[in-house]
């Protein structure tokens, strides 16, 4: 676990050795714009899209910025 409520909830995993492998127990999508934690969260799983196709000029990551 990576993020837990207050009463000890967990709230966020991640899978070690994986690329990209993280799951969250909230809808940070209705946090954005406004949240940073919840933009840092969509621009890096925007960037690890990009990479995985190998284009980091993605309109999608240049809107997050």
């Amino acid at each position: 676990a990576v993020a837990w409520a207050p009463d000890g909830i967990v709230e966020g995993v991640e899978v070690a050795h994986h690329p990209f492998a993280l799951a969250v127990q909230f809808h940070p999508e209705e946090l954005v714009p406004g949240h940073e934690p919840s933009a840092r969260l969509f621009r890096a799983f925007v960037a690890a899209a990009a990479a995985r196709l190998g284009n980091s000029d993605t309109p999608g990551l240049r809107s997050l910025q």
